[in-house]
């Protein structure tokens, strides 16, 4: 419940009025590693949606076969607007700015610990199970990349400079329209959700939060009064006590 693509598929599920049994992944606990998951999911994320016999793990896949199997309207081909934003949003950095906020320790992950523990068990793993090898070391060179990166602060100040370019473009947008593609709430929404309720929690990027001009303040204001915000940021009884939103 505190992952931002697990987030965003929530919103999606709860803006279809789909049922689904939900299995907890404890990602602090590194259950993304573990064999029986990365033979289900190859790239060892969450979510993954298990209907029947078909696995889809790929967060859009997932929300546009949602979208299908509800007969809803989240994934409109035939929008250019929405198109264009979902890449974009989609694209959007959560995990740098995350990271190289718990990094220091704010919520007590200790991230770096985290890090390198992500290496060390892929590549240990990698060694123990041969028909899993190429899946592990995948996962062991992505995080140790990402592991230069964090550490990179120019790097990091250059992401950030374009985040705040790609928010100020989307604030634009909103002032025009009422969501991400038009009048209707579409799954580019849904990413935008997690996204600002993120920036908001880590206290970086969220200088729309306090400026009535920006159009992201309003429509943050419009997303917070769907059943889907509450449902996902406030009712999950699985969130943990220190990232549930009060009420």
């Amino acid at each position: 419940p505190s992952s931002h693509w697990s987030r965003i598929i929530a919103l999606v599920l709860s803006e279809c009025h789909s049922s689904f049994e939900r299995k907890l992944v404890d990602i602090t606990k590194a259950a993304t590693f573990e064999p029986a998951y990365l033979r289900l999911n190859s790239r060892g994320v969450v979510p993954t949606l298990v209907d029947g016999e078909t696995v889809v793990c790929d967060g859009r896949t997932i929300a546009a076969y949602i979208n299908d199997q509800a007969g809803a309207k989240l994934c409109p081909s035939d929008n250019a607007e929405y198109t264009l934003w979902a890449e974009q949003l989609h694209d959007f950095p959560v995990m740098l700015f995350s990271y190289s906020v718990w990094i220091l320790g704010k919520k007590g992950e200790k991230s770096a610990d985290i890090l390198a523990d992500k290496v060390s068990r892929a590549r240990a793993y990698a060694a123990e199970h041969s028909e899993l090898r190429e899946a592990y070391l995948r996962k062991a060179d992505f995080f140790e990349e990402f592991r230069r990166q964090l550490h990179d602060e120019k790097f990091v100040a250059g992401a950030k400079a374009q985040a705040v370019e790609r928010l100020d473009e989307l604030g634009l947008r909103l002032l025009e329209a009422q969501w991400v593609g038009g009048e209707t709430y579409t799954f580019a929404d849904s990413i935008a959700t997690s996204i600002l309720y993120r920036l908001i929690d880590l206290g970086i990027l969220a200088h729309w939060a306090s400026d009535e001009s920006h159009g992201l303040y309003g429509y943050y204001r419009r997303l917070q009064e769907r059943p889907s915000f509450r449902a996902v940021f406030q009712d999950d009884p699985l969130i943990p006590e220190k990232y549930r939103l009060k009420a």
